[in-house]
């Protein structure tokens, strides 16, 4: 791993199905689970027998599946996919926003008696640092990324030759 960020992006990679396969846990698991990870509103509907709750969570798995087969496509390792550059900023973005919860927990807890219960500030906290992962990780592949060309760019400057 001799380019910049490479490492970085597998780690948010490893995050992202890590996170993926709790989501999964979550329902095999059910109600308590639900519970534990803040899907308490959830819980009188997996108690029904709703298909709601897990089609939900099964959809959000497979958003941080696709989040870190992204990863996995900007240091090389599966083929490039569309709008890598961007989706990985993004990505980043998105985590790094929801991340910042954190901040704002620990300010609360530390200047109001916060009563929220640590692990969503530790869920934060984790949200935050996959964030900043992929975000250093694109900005270190940054020229490697922004030097691999698409298929149909090429296409374009080979006819723009001929002529």
């Amino acid at each position: 791993m001799d380019n910049k960020g490479q490492l970085y992006l597998i780690l948010g990679s490893t995050a992202s199905f890590i996170i993926a396969a709790v989501h999964v846990a979550i329902v095999l698991i059910g109600p308590s689970a639900y519970d534990y990870f803040g899907g308490d509103y959830l819980v009188p509907l997996v108690e029904r027998g709703s298909p709601f709750p897990a089609l939900l969570t099964l959809g959000i798995a497979l958003i941080f599946v696709v989040w870190g087969v992204y990863a996995l496509s900007g240091v090389g390792v599966t083929q490039r996919l569309p709008l890598m550059r961007t989706a990985l900023i993004i990505i980043g973005m998105l985590y790094t926003l929801r991340g910042l919860d954190f901040v704002q927990d620990i300010f609360q807890r530390l200047f109001e008696g916060f009563s929220r219960p640590v692990k969503f500030t530790v869920f934060s906290a984790v949200s935050l640092a996959v964030g900043l992962l992929y975000l250093v990780g694109v900005i270190g592949q940054w020229q490697r990324i922004s030097l691999t060309k698409r298929p149909a760019a090429e296409g374009i400057e080979h006819r723009q030759e001929q002529h």
